[in-house]
């Protein structure tokens, strides 16, 4: 009797269960995780994965991820670890908590100056839109002598600005008027501006006042001007990296104080934030920020920054371009030189520490 003896070799497939995944304590999103026989979380579904980590860590890294796939676009919890994301796996909450290093994570940029500052009277609402503003001064001056008191009106003055959106630019024109004056309105600017917001950049034709860049003045004019005015879309960033990177690690209510007043308070969730634009003054300046959690926990981090706008941060421009014919009064009337004035200026910052100026200006007076 011959006895055939069968062993049949059963293999306990792996389970895809969809885990919530958790970073900084937050539910971020689902995601198809692969568990072993022995319930332990060995992989994840990669295209899932990178699409929920995009916010989080830095460009480079996500693009790392994408070469751990493997053909079944999964990612082994370990090949995840090696790249520095520490994964937890919760059985009893259904979730995937995972560990992100600050090195891997992509900073929020928090801009603390997000008032919008116009620099001059630019519009920025529907186009062909416009206003017309004006402001009177009428004083008198009183005053008395022995035996004689003595009234006096005061010349009027008056203050008047046009502002017409012209879709593409915008019409400025300022004049003044003063009483008894042998031309009593005077024509301050007339001139046609646009902004090119997001290079935070002013054209200007027409009457322009360059002031001073660095150590070169110049003279008010009427022609073409290009200036760089971060003024003109602050989130965009300005002139220095005046900045300080805190980590937040619950959701908390956040005060940012410099030279111990408080200039703003907001709630953050977690993560790490770049607070940006912070209201300096020349010189070093003190910054503290004071984390507050629900619980009323407190953290507190200080740290000293130092100010100057004559060094630019590594890769910012700063420039103003101008040409044009050199303006003047006379007797309250505007008039232009036949001379054509050029100033030229532009700042580079090769570094956070070591900035290049170079300035031209052209202008003869004979």
């Amino acid at each position: 009797m011959h006895f055939i003896i069968l062993f049949l070799a059963v293999s306990a497939d792996a389970e895809w269960i969809i885990l919530n995944i958790i970073v900084d304590d937050v539910v971020i999103g689902e995601a198809p995780v692969n568990l072993s026989p022995t319930n332990k979380a060995e992989s994840i579904n990669g295209t899932a994965l990178i699409k929920l980590l995009e916010p989080f860590i830095i460009e480079e890294k996500n693009k790392r991820l994408n070469k751990l796939q493997q053909t079944d676009e999964s990612i082994s919890l370990e090949d995840l670890e090696r790249v520095g994301i520490s994964s937890q796996y919760l059985e009893n909450d259904l979730q995937l908590s995972l560990t992100i290093p600050l090195d891997l994570r992509a900073i929020k940029d928090f801009p603390l100056s997000v008032k919008r500052a116009k620099a001059g009277l630019s519009l920025y609402n529907k186009d062909y839109s416009g206003y017309f503003n004006y402001s009177v001064l009428a004083g008198y001056t009183s005053h008395s002598k022995p035996a004689e008191f003595i009234n006096k009106d005061e010349p009027k003055e008056g203050l008047f600005e046009l502002v017409q959106n012209l879709n593409y630019f915008t019409l400025e024109s300022t004049a003044s008027y003063k009483e008894y004056e042998v031309k009593p309105f005077q024509r301050v600017d007339t001139s046609l501006v646009h902004d090119f917001e997001y290079a935070q950049t002013r054209l200007k034709v027409g009457d322009f006042f360059p002031g001073v860049q660095s150590f070169q003045p110049s003279l008010a004019a009427a022609g073409l001007q290009i200036q760089k005015q971060y003024s003109i879309y602050p989130e965009r960033g300005s002139l220095n990296k005046r900045a300080t990177i805190i980590n937040v690690r619950k959701s908390s209510l956040m005060e940012v104080y410099v030279n111990g007043i408080l200039n703003t308070r907001f709630r953050v969730m977690p993560g790490p934030y770049n607070l940006k634009e912070l209201p300096m003054l020349y010189g070093r300046n003190k910054v503290t920020v004071v984390l507050i959690d629900d619980f009323g926990g407190r953290e507190e981090y200080q740290v000293d920054l130092f100010f100057d706008d004559q060094i630019l941060a590594e890769g910012v421009h700063n420039y103003a371009y101008q040409i044009g014919v050199p303006s003047y009064y006379v007797l309250n009337e505007k008039l232009y030189y036949s001379k054509v004035l050029g100033s030229f200026f532009h700042q580079y910052g090769i570094s956070d520490q070591m900035t290049v100026v170079g300035n031209y200006l052209s202008y003869s007076t004979s």
